[in-house]
């Protein structure tokens, strides 16, 4: 699965959200925290997991490099090359 750590830009990846479930490890609660003088702390606790049911359901295709246009700076959306 795709996070907050790779450059998106070099890998293609291929879903099928037909073949992925959420999974509730810990249902939502409420935990009272400390007291500071008056104020009434809490704090929401909950916990899921994403499941993929199948893996070879999906794929990507990494290392992949926009070519530019000839004569044009700027990259082309959505040409891509596969190095």
């Amino acid at each position: 699965m795709p996070d907050r750590n790779l450059d998106s830009t070099e890998h293609v990846f291929f879903l099928d959200m037909d073949y992925f479930s959420l999974n509730v490890l810990r249902d939502w609660s409420v935990v009272e925290l400390a007291k500071t003088g008056d104020a009434t702390k809490q704090m929401l606790l909950y916990e899921a997991g994403l499941c993929s049911k199948n893996e070879k359901a999906s794929g990507i295709l990494a290392i992949v490099r926009r070519k530019k246009r000839k004569g044009v700076g700027q990259l082309a959306p959505f040409f891509y090359e596969r190095t």
